[in-house]
């Protein structure tokens, strides 16, 4: 599955690449980016609207978001939950979700790149790092701790973590923003699929350094940010026009797991409370390593 991954990824990468299409290369995150480019709609630059898109988590410090999830299966068993997020822009984060009756069902944390699970109806906790879950690539959370911060994730700029240059060419009417390693355009880290009416991206496809997908993320149904405000949120220096994706689906590589995600309500730069990335456990309860789960190709979810 790890080498079909790695083919889809490269496959991926390659496919933004067509005849006759605009293409554009610099290297950096952005600092670069050439003055000759296409003209994106409203006759803004394609370079202006990747800057701009680049810009925007510059004043996130926090975020949290009242959500609808429902969340399928590789066995096709499908379950509606309630979500709450809060996460930072260090990529601390609590994700919380509950079922019917409002009943925890699972209570994820990632602090200083350490991934926290508990699961309260299995009575079960496993602990890792967010590295291993990227460098293993074939587990259900991947994904989540790849993007699951709250820029990368509600944010999304054309750009990942250990690039070293992106390429951005024109495909029908949509921007594609491959970005790459150091070792040149082999390594594809990220591909971004920008649509310039909504000066934002749609889909980001994920990949590790190794070069296996991790999954994508699809945003769409956007509207401005201050529909979807909380009053209790406090940044004076965000622009709340730009828009915001009220869907966002979710889907690993593997097929284990999807989110189909409803955002409802957003707070910008909340005051985030000591002790808040970490999980409360039952003092008599076992923590388990994640490592010999990953290593055994089992499901983390499964017992």
């Amino acid at each position: 599955m790890r080498a079909g991954n790695k083919f889809r990824a490269l496959t991926l990468c390659l496919a933004s690449v067509t005849a006759g299409s605009c293409q554009h290369s610099w290297s950096g995150e952005g600092n670069a980016i050439p003055q000759r480019t296409a003209q994106a709609s409203g006759g803004a630059s394609l370079r202006e609207l990747i800057s701009e898109i680049d810009s925007r988590r510059l004043t996130l410090r926090s975020f949290s978001a009242q959500m609808k999830i429902k969340m399928t299966r590789a066995n096709g068993e499908k379950v509606s939950l309630d979500a709450t997020y809060l996460g930072d822009h260090q990529g601390n984060l609590r994700l919380r979700l509950s079922g019917m009756f409002k009943v925890l069902a699972l209570d994820l944390a990632v602090l200083n790149g350490r991934v926290s699970c508990w699961m309260p109806l299995q009575k079960r906790a496993i602990a890792g790092t967010r590295e291993s879950l990227v460098s293993d690539g074939a587990s259900e959370l991947a994904l989540l701790a790849a993007i699951g911060n709250a820029s990368d994730l509600f944010f999304p700029r054309p750009w990942s973590s250990g690039a070293a240059s992106r390429r951005a060419n024109m495909k029908g009417d949509s921007l594609v923003v491959r970005s790459f390693g150091a070792g040149g355009e082999k390594f594809c880290l990220g591909c971004y699929v920008i649509d310039p009416s909504e000066r934002a991206i749609t889909r980001q496809d994920v990949f590790n350094r190794a070069g296996t997908a991790l999954g994508t993320a699809e945003y769409t149904n956007f509207s401005s940010v201050e529909t979807l405000l909380d009053s209790k949120s406090d940044a004076p220096q965000f622009n709340t026009a730009q828009r915001f994706p009220r869907r966002i689906h979710l889907a690993d590589a593997g097929g284990r797991m999807v989110l189909d995600v409803v955002v409802n309500k957003i707070v910008l730069n909340p005051v985030v409370a000591e002790g808040a990335y970490v999980l409360n456990l039952p003092a008599d309860l076992t923590v388990s390593d994640m490592g010999p789960v990953l290593a055994s190709g089992k499901p983390l979810f499964e017992k």
